[in-house]
């Protein structure tokens, strides 16, 4: 259902729907309308669905588990958007033709869930059905689902269909730039080539919390290793990684620079700059 819902909001899209064409408008398109959209109308939706269920708890539609399902969905909503505030659209904003693969992977993941969330919503109330007789607040609560849900998908798919692939698009065109190689050691030839993987502004994005722990500190010390001087590793995490710090600093001295750009329950960005030479 979510699939096929999304694939009708990308050929309205695709006839001529309005929406941004900058990166800039598009992203304050996303925040003002989607973002805080949820967050004024889930609490309100919430409020609802416990009052139907206090007051309706015998009869044998009442969508039970309603509240609980609806509060998980603003908790993790709320940590997604904060994400994408803080940390992605931010990096967007300043770096336009940048390789933010891995973090827009990971929201792409997120977006699923909450579609996971929304057949969840449906499954409760047997499709936005009401009962005979349902009474007003009942029947406020199925129309706020029913334009939560509507804004929601509009909101997945402006992401999905019209925002991320620009940033995607951009990699597969720098990827399709390298040299092809057929020795085994390929990655570590290809990380030495003074080629179009080198960005603009000079920053790359790394998204650690994507990596299995157990190659997570290598995987670092080798992104940092591959800098050159001038450079910036912009690091996301999902908590605070201070014993890592202390081992950068140890290991690289007074050549690697980190500088915390945010940092919140949800995550944290900091930025490793490569000093130049004195």
């Amino acid at each position: 259902m979510i699939e096929t819902q999304l694939a009708a909001l990308d050929q309205q899209s695709a006839a001529g729907a309005q929406t941004p064409d900058d990166v800039g408008s598009l992203i304050e398109h996303i925040v003002s309308r989607f973002h805080e959209g949820h967050r004024r109308d889930l609490p309100e939706l919430i409020v609802l669905a416990a009052k139907v269920e206090q007051v309706h708890a015998a009869h044998p539609a009442v969508p039970a588990g309603l509240t609980q399902l609806l509060q998980t969905m603003r908790d993790e909503l709320e940590a997604h958007m904060h994400k994408e505030e803080q940390i992605l659209f931010p990096l967007m904003r300043r770096n336009p033709a940048g390789f933010l693969a891995p973090p827009i992977a990971r929201m792409r993941q997120e977006h699923e869930d909450h579609g996971r969330m929304l057949q969840g919503v449906q499954q409760l109330t047997a499709g936005l059905r009401l009962p005979p007789g349902a009474c007003a607040t009942w029947q406020a609560l199925y129309a706020g689902l029913g334009r939560f849900t509507d804004e929601l998908m509009q909101h997945v798919h402006t992401e999905n269909n019209i925002l991320f692939p620009q940033f995607e698009a951009a990699a597969q065109s720098a990827v399709a730039t390298f040299p092809v190689e057929t020795t085994p050691m390929e990655p570590l030839h290809l990380i030495n080539q003074p080629h179009a993987h080198r960005r603009a502004d000079r920053t790359y994005a790394f998204d650690a919390s994507g990596i299995a722990k157990r190659f997570r500190h290598a995987a670092i010390f080798g992104a940092l290793t591959a800098l050159e001087p001038g450079e910036t590793m912009a690091f996301f995490n999902d908590h605070d990684p201070i014993p890592l710090l202390q081992q950068i600093e140890r290991h690289f001295g007074e050549r690697v620079r980190a500088e915390y750009v945010s940092r919140s329950a949800e995550g944290v960005r900091i930025d490793f700059h490569v000093q130049t030479a004195a």
